[in-house]
């Protein structure tokens, strides 16, 4: 488990992704290599799903979905939870 941006602004004092600049994003492909029998990806909240689709070139799945995703040499199942927020 881990966020998708390792650096991160919050622009105000809340939880609301509305407020949240991610200046640097997980990488993706190199976090992957670290777990080769990974196959799937969930995220939290719409800031997460996007900042994931943008890294691997794909739509934003919508809430209780899921697109499927080739990264670092495999296929992926990347999933969107609702936000906890």
């Amino acid at each position: 488990m881990g966020d998708t941006g390792l650096e991160v602004v919050r622009l105000k004092g809340n939880a609301s992704d509305k407020y949240l600049d991610i200046i640097k994003p997980i990488p993706l492909a190199e976090t992957l290599e670290q777990m080769p029998e990974c196959i799937a990806v969930a995220t939290t909240g719409e800031k997460a799903a996007r900042v994931v689709a943008e890294i691997t070139n794909t739509e934003v799945p919508g809430t209780g979905s899921f697109i499927e995703a080739e990264i670092a040499g495999r296929n992926l199942k990347i999933s969107r939870m609702p936000s906890s927020a």
